[in-house]
């Protein structure tokens, strides 16, 4: 039986491009089992970032073809899933860090109501639970001096350091199996 939380076969990716279909990933393998920690290094535009995005489920649907011998993720086979059976993967089962934090936070909302959006959405705490404290609390495990403060910021008035602890302590905050970092420092 394998135990694998990742368990990706033979996978290739074909992403639709003005000038015809280009395979991105050819033949790839990924097993990744409990407990560990997996690096997967490149040149630059070697198809890394597409390659951590199809575990996330969120390459564009109808331009990026995946072909794959095995396609699973902590049990559930992801080659036929659809918007919402991803959508209920993420930040459960599957958060990520993204390369750039500004564009990963909304630039609208205060870096408090992102936090306690990710904190309702995943349930990851039951019902009866403190969003601002469980909040203070991940900004503090980050390193984030005056976390109370910094939940009534918006994106703009941090550093660029500050964003990418908030973004780590949002994919953090649905307590998720499986952490995708790509390239987060």
């Amino acid at each position: 039986m394998n135990n694998a939380i990742v368990d990706v076969r033979n996978v290739s990716i074909t992403i639709n491009t003005f000038q015809g279909p280009l395979r991105v990933i050819r033949n790839q393998d990924i097993s990744l089992y409990p407990g560990e920690i997996l690096g997967i290094v490149g040149e630059s535009g070697c198809g890394k970032s597409v390659l951590v995005n199809s575990l996330m489920g969120l390459l564009p649907y109808g331009k990026t073809k995946i072909k794959a011998d095995t396609f699973m993720i902590d049990g559930h086979d992801c080659l036929g899933f659809t918007e919402d059976d991803w959508n209920e993967l993420r930040g459960t089962t599957v958060a990520m860090v993204f390369q750039d934090p500004m564009t990963s936070l909304n630039p609208i909302m205060t870096i408090g109501e992102q936090m306690y959006e990710v904190i309702h959405r995943t349930n990851a705490y039951g019902e009866d639970y403190d969003e601002r404290a469980i909040a203070i609390d991940l900004l503090k495990k980050m390193g984030l001096s005056t976390p109370e403060r910094r939940l009534s910021q918006y994106p703009h008035e941090l550093s660029g350091g500050m964003r990418q602890r908030v973004c780590i302590a949002m994919a953090v905050a649905g307590r998720p199996k499986i952490l995708i970092c790509d390239e987060p420092t």
